[in-house]
């Protein structure tokens, strides 16, 4: 508990006489966390019983560092297929691999082909403190779409028998 026990928490509008009913519980992950846990009687508003108390949790917000990222979402992968090609042909063909030297350096061979075209072809992205990592560029073409036809259902909104509104209306479901 967060308060201490056996502190007074209620007084009977009737009878006058102190209860303690109700208790501040917190996990035990959030012990930690609680600054300040007290009552303040001096604060009660009239015709109330309970006595209001003042809770005060340190809580941390995390924050994304911006930075910037690879936008493998925007990546042409023709583009990126071909300049792979390209890296490849700088090592020699692929051969059979008889012991975990031919592997090691097989592996490390393929990483740096795979690891050039990335710098070469995929785009990188600011990566914002707000960022939503889920939209991309076609929901907002399609939000841009939706805009439009909502416009125009409304420039049709006394005419409920208008083809706009069930346009929108199917649009709105897909999008």
């Amino acid at each position: 508990m967060a308060l201490p026990p056996g502190i007074q928490m209620l007084e009977h509008l009737v009878t006058g006489k102190g209860s303690r009913p109700d208790n501040v519980w917190v996990t035990e992950h959030t012990t930690d966390m609680v600054l300040i846990c007290d009552l303040r009687p001096n604060e009660r508003p009239i015709k109330t019983d309970h006595y209001p108390y003042m809770l005060e949790l340190d809580l941390d917000v995390l924050h994304t560092v911006p930075g910037t990222k690879r936008a493998f979402r925007s990546v042409v992968w023709e583009d990126f297929r071909k300049e792979l090609r390209k890296q490849l042909e700088k090592f020699p063909p692929p051969r059979p691999i008889t012991n975990a030297d031919d592997l090691q350096k097989a592996d490390n061979e393929l990483t740096e082909a795979i690891q050039q075209t990335i710098e070469e072809v995929v785009p990188t992205a600011k990566i914002g403190a707000k960022m939503h990592r889920w939209w991309n560029e076609d929901l907002t073409k399609m939000r841009t779409k939706f805009n439009q036809l909502k416009h125009e259902a409304y420039r049709f909104r006394a005419m409920r028998d208008h083809e706009s509104h069930g346009t929108r209306k199917a649009y709105q479901n897909e999008y």
